[in-house]
């Protein structure tokens, strides 16, 4: 087996990696990522690693078009009007609480 090269330059020892980060992928995700190391001789961390690089690059693509991230904020302003809202009915008329706003509301 040949010696795992690294995917991006080196970086000097004063910009030593020194935290760790955890998430979770699928199992496809994985497996994917993992052939592509095997077949090209990088470790596993140089891949993951290059690719955050990219995404945080200047030229990377943005991850949350701006329609995306207006339609989150209009969803979230939603929720809170929604919740207040909820909160008015449940002071105003305590009887009147149906499954329909708790189910909305998360609850």
């Amino acid at each position: 087996m040949t010696q795992p090269q690294p995917l991006a330059p080196v970086k000097p020892v004063s910009e030593s990696k020194s935290r760790i980060v955890t998430f979770r992928i699928t199992a496809d995700e994985y497996d994917r990522i993992h052939a592509l190391c095997s077949s090209r001789g990088i470790y596993f961390s140089d891949i993951v690693r290059s690719a955050v690089n990219h995404v945080l690059s200047q030229d990377a693509p943005d991850l949350f078009p701006e329609g995306a991230t207006r339609i989150h904020t209009r969803i979230q302003d939603l929720k809170s009007r929604l919740d207040a809202l909820e909160s008015l009915v449940s002071t105003q008329f305590p009887s009147a609480r149906s499954p329909h706003l708790q189910s909305a509301s998360g609850e």
